[in-house]
């Protein structure tokens, strides 16, 4: 079966989306990959591949 691509166009905030763009290049991956491997992670586990709270960890840099 042919690899057929879908483009997706989200808005997200420029200063997350640097920040993030920066720790990708040192993991040695691009954004788009980034996104591939999340959506992937979703349809495995048939939902967010990780917790959602309304809390900020205590231990996270602001």
């Amino acid at each position: 079966m042919a690899n057929i691509t879908s483009a997706i166009n989200v808005n997200v905030n420029s200063k997350i989306k640097k920040e993030a763009t920066e720790i990708l290049k040192n993991l040695g991956i691009n954004m788009s990959t980034a996104i591939n491997i999340f959506l992937t992670q979703v349809v495995k586990k048939d939902g967010i591949p990780f917790k959602i709270t309304n809390k900020e960890n205590k231990n996270s840099k602001k």
